[in-house]
Parts: C-alpha cells; sequence; structure tokens
C-alpha cells in the first residue's frame, strides 16, 4: 500500500518461474534481475507478456549457443507474433553474418509484422548482396508495412544500382503514402552516400 514496499517470501525450494504482477496490471518501475537459466525457463513456460520481457533480457547472452538456439526457436515457434519478433529483435544484438539466412526465413511467417521486423533486422546488415532479395521481397508482400520496410532495407544497401527501382516503387498507391514515403527516404539516403 506504500510508495516503496518489500516482501519476503518463504519457499521450500528455488522456484522455477517467478512473475511479480502477473497480466501487467499495475503502473511500476521495478528491477527483477534473473539468471540465465530462469530466462530461458521464462521464455518458454510463461505468458505472452513475460516470454517477450525474457527474449529481451537475453539480448545481451545471444551470442551464447544455449541462448542463441533458444532465441530462434521462440523467433521460429512461438504462438505470439511478438514474442516471436521480440526474440529476433534479441538476436540482432549479436550483428552475427551468419544469422542472415535465418532472418530471411523469418520473411516466411504467417504474421506482416513479423515479417516487417526481419525486413527491418535485415537492413541494418547494410549488405549490398541482400538487395535482390529486398526487391523479390517488396514484389511478393502483402503487406504495405512490410513493403516500405524492404524499401528501407534497400535505401541502407548502400547500393546506387537501386535508385530506379526505388523511383518506380515510389509510384505506387498505399495508405497514407507509406511506400511513396519509404521509397524517397531510401533515395535520399542513397543519394547522400
Amino acid at each position: 500500500e506504500g510508495e516503496e514496499e518489500e516482501f519476503l517470501l518463504d519457499c521450500a525450494q528455488k522456484p522455477l518461474l517467478v512473475r511479480f504482477d502477473e497480466g501487467n496490471f499495475l503502473l511500476k518501475e521495478w528491477t527483477f534481475e534473473k539468471s540465465r537459466e530462469e530466462l530461458l525457463f521464462q521464455l518458454k513456460h510463461d505468458d505472452a507478456i513475460g516470454r517477450m520481457w525474457a527474449a529481451s533480457e537475453l539480448e545481451d547472452g545471444s551470442d551464447i549457443p544455449e541462448v542463441r538456439a533458444a532465441l530462434k526457436a521462440a523467433a521460429e515457434e512461438d504462438p505470439f507474433w511478438s514474442v516471436r519478433a521480440s526474440a529476433m529483435e534479441a538476436l540482432l544484438g549479436t550483428k552475427d553474418p551468419s544469422l542472415v539466412p535465418f532472418f530471411r526465413n523469418r520473411n516466411l511467417d504467417e504474421n506482416s509484422r513479423v515479417r516487417t521486423s526481419a525486413l527491418r533486422i535485415l537492413g541494418t546488415y547494410r549488405d549490398p548482396a541482400l538487395g535482390m532479395f529486398f526487391r523479390e521481397r517488396f514484389k511478393k508482400e502483402n503487406s504495405y508495412l512490410a513493403q516500405a520496410e524492404a524499401l528501407s532495407a534497400l535505401g541502407l544497401c548502400r547500393d546506387r544500382g537501386q535508385i530506379p527501382f526505388l523511383k518506380k516503387a515510389a509510384e505506387m498507391e498505399s495508405p497514407r503514402n507509406i511506400i511513396r514515403r519509404s521509397a524517397g527516404t531510401a533515395i535520399k539516403a542513397l543519394e547522400e552516400k
């Protein structure tokens, strides 16, 4: 009931999972340090908010094989799209080029927001060799947001040869002109290089 409170709870053995404010109903600031093992367990067994939080907390250890495997599994198999996207974000921390094929495969996810995240992550690699992949995804994608992200990623690829494609894409109609704006920003980024 006070502004700050401390609780001590007896427990016969170390718990597998501890959650504070299940359902996230309280407005709060809190610190909750957990071991890697606890976070890995939470990534598989908690509710969606808890799994997302666990994924973000595991980012610092994403170069550890056990953590990387768990994050990749969550990014591929979790039933909730936001957890899949959070797991991919945690993997981005390593900037490991060997993850590029994994992120490319995440563009086959059923949820467009996961595909959009995968495209954004791939764009951060700034790899001109991904240019044709981004163009292909733009053409095959049925989500305007994912298409816009593919164009933004093209702008990061440092390949001025993509400008004609981007100019053509800018002619496409889309809600709130998201395609035109993304293409324009990508063109500007390439022209400034």
